[in-house]
């Protein structure tokens, strides 16, 4: 050894420089050894339990703290807080403090300092620092629970340094009518939620009934034990908020957008996206709709038909899918395509695309399926085109769409006014001509002279099965006699023409209003159960909508509220594909109020054709309600 200031040598044991007469200042042994050497093992080894006790302390901290700023509340809540502080403060409450402090979601660093640990409890400080200069102190109290740190109590001191602004509080607004919406959804406070939380431009385009169907068709809506929000944004009067329900269950995704009306935050659109694993699922039908795409540019249009389905090809032969695609010169002239993230629908892929070219940008919509194993094309729906748009000043093609739709029927209603019945044959599509002949038609209309006699009619629902679209309502005699009517309408070489007509027995309306019975009815179908075996109670068993064609009965439980003893419902099946149906099965209600009534339907002798069947259940026939199943 030798001294640090003149170089002489040393022995180990010398304190001063013989040369010099300098202290000498040895080099210190390891801090773990000096502890054992000084205190002795038992406390060295408690002081190295505290240091890893801390280390683990500071990550459960830092760890909730992400958790929290990423909007995972889920985990933050249920991955580390104790079970002490879930017993005092549920997630909800849980959820309104951390909306409280918008600091908790906008901080840009954490800095923990004053950690102590004593036993199983700790204490720290977290000191968090946002972008626009403002600070807060959150208190951490934490309790070692499975010989994990969990957090048994929280505390935040927010304050501002001078001169800087408020927290926005944009966040906590933007999403509190997603938040009151699946409130007021688990609680069954569906037309408050939807006059009180969606916007006047949602409440324009969908009715409450058409709300209340979306919200039946998924019902995680109503069942979602807790969500955590994934994304957000806002900018001006627009905003965008995706949330997961059920976060490690189901992990369904569900999009919002919001805009603000009166400066509140108002649901202007919401969509049910799926499973938020399913990824491989979504670059499935992108890579589907990217190809055909591709293929579409280059002009090969024979081999982009090979990414339609089946079914669709039966329905729209090569022919007809190559006058489609020249309709629209974007298919095959685009500079960009742009493909939105889809989402699935009752087993149904949709996502749109954008394609842009120097005449404008048109939207085109896609419907996919699964076809053994692999996503293909079940439907393509023009929404918007600079070529539509200049002989169709229309905003919303799809309106334009509908009134094509009853351009036609009202087309064919007044050629039966004129009994012109011959130019009312031609709106007929070329299927319905082949299944009935002129003079079947003749003697159809005779059947019903409420088609001749009639002075108006009212239609209100549309709906699709397939490439198929069904016009409900009724028709006005001179006489108030209404009779029930369902036009099925398909496209024929380009143009919609009548493929169905179903008529029900007409009523008559001047009775309706006098007869307090069917005034104050207010009879409703609440819900339909189907499948192949029931019960010794008449009760079904394993619930379907999906039925093969070599299933024996089919078993329905229709399930009816508010209803009169003695009261008649009835049934009609229908095969939509074909236009078939078997007669009406009439039922009485036995009791006042809930019933539940059992029906059986045997299959034809060669079993059940494939395609989209629709159950009609109604009462005094002037309420009803229709169902949908399939067979495959």
């Amino acid at each position: 050894m030798f001294c640090s200031h003149c170089g002489a040598s040393l022995t180990q044991e010398a304190q001063f420089c013989p040369a010099c007469g300098q202290s000498i200042k040895k080099k210190p042994r390891s801090i773990w050894k000096s502890i054992f050497a000084v205190l002795g093992i038992g406390l060295a080894l408690f002081l190295i339990a505290a240091y890893f006790y801390s280390d683990d302390l500071e990550s459960t901290v830092e760890s909730q703290l992400v958790a929290i700023k990423n909007n995972q509340l889920t985990e933050a809540y249920y991955g580390f807080t104790s079970k002490e502080f879930q017993a005092s403060n549920s997630f909800e409450k849980f959820k309104e403090f951390i909306r409280s402090f918008p600091i908790l979601q906008s901080f840009k660093k954490v800095t923990l300092a004053q950690i102590n640990v004593e036993d199983n409890l700790g204490d720290v400080k977290a000191i968090l620092q946002t972008s626009t200069d403002t600070d807060g102190e959150l208190l951490y109290k934490l309790i070692k629970e499975d010989n994990k740190w969990k957090v048994l109590g929280i505390q935040l001191i927010e304050f501002q340094k001078t001169g800087s602004e408020e927290p926005s509080t944009a966040t906590a607004a933007l999403i509190s009518p997603i938040e009151n919406l699946l409130s007021a959804l688990q609680s069954n406070d569906w037309l408050p939620a939807y006059k009180n939380l969606t916007s006047q431009e949602f409440q324009d385009h969908t009715s409450f009934e058409a709300f209340k169907a979306f919200i039946l068709k998924n019902p995680i809506l109503t069942r979602a034990n807790h969500y955590d929000f994934k994304e957000h944004s806002a900018e001006g009067d627009k905003g965008s908020v995706t949330i997961i329900l059920n976060p490690g269950q189901e992990g369904t995704l569900v999009q919002y957008r919001l805009t603000k009306e009166n400066e509140t935050w108002k649901i202007a659109e919401m969509r049910v996206l799926g499973s938020a694993g399913n990824a491989n699922e979504s670059a499935g039908m992108i890579r589907v709709v990217r190809e055909q795409l591709e293929d579409l540019k280059k002009n090969q249009i024979n081999k982009a038909y090979e990414f339609i389905s089946e079914d669709l090809k039966k329905d729209t032969p090569l022919a007809t899918y190559q006058q489609f695609i020249q309709n629209y010169p974007a298919f095959t002239n685009h500079s960009v395509a742009n493909i939105n993230e889809p989402y699935v629908e009752e087993g149904i892929g949709r996502l749109t695309v954008e394609l842009k070219n120097d005449q404008g940008v048109t939207l085109v919509e896609y419907a996919l399926g699964e076809e053994e194993g692999q996503w293909r094309v079940k439907g393509i729906h023009v929404e918007e085109s600079p070529e539509t748009s200049k002989t169709v000043q229309e905003k919303d093609i799809k309106n334009f769409k509908t009134r094509e739709l009853m351009d036609v029927i009202q087309s064919f209603l007044g050629a039966l006014r004129g009994q012109n019945l011959k130019k009312a044959y031609q709106y007929t599509s070329s299927k319905f001509q082949e299944e009935n002949s002129f003079k079947n038609f003749e003697d159809f209309i005779k059947n019903h002279p409420e088609f001749v006699k009639h002075t108006t009619s009212s239609f209100e629902k549309l709906s699709f099965n397939n490439n198929i679209a069904t016009f409900a309502g009724e028709i006005i005699h001179s006489e108030n006699i209404a009779m029930p009517v369902e036009f099925d309408l398909i496209q024929d070489n380009g143009k919609w023409r009548i493929l169905h007509i179903f008529v029900s027995p007409a009523i008559d309306t001047s009775k309706q209003q006098t007869t307090p019975a069917i005034k104050n009815s207010t009879i409703e179908f609440s819900k339909i159960v189907l499948g192949s075996k029931i019960d010794d109670h008449g009760i079904v068993i394993d619930p379907t909508e999906l039925f093969k064609t070599g299933t024996d009965d089919i078993y329905v439980n229709l399930y009816v509220r508010n209803g009169k003893a003695g009261e008649t419902v009835d049934l009609l099946l229908r095969h939509v594909d074909s236009g078939s149906s078997i007669p009406v099965v009439k039922n009485e209600l036995s009791d006042n109020g809930d019933n539940m009534l059992s029906y059986a339907f045997s299959p034809p002798p060669a079993g059940w054709p494939k395609g989209t069947y629709q159950l009609k259940a109604s009462s005094n026939n002037s309420v009803f309600k229709t169902y949908t199943f399939k067979v495959e």
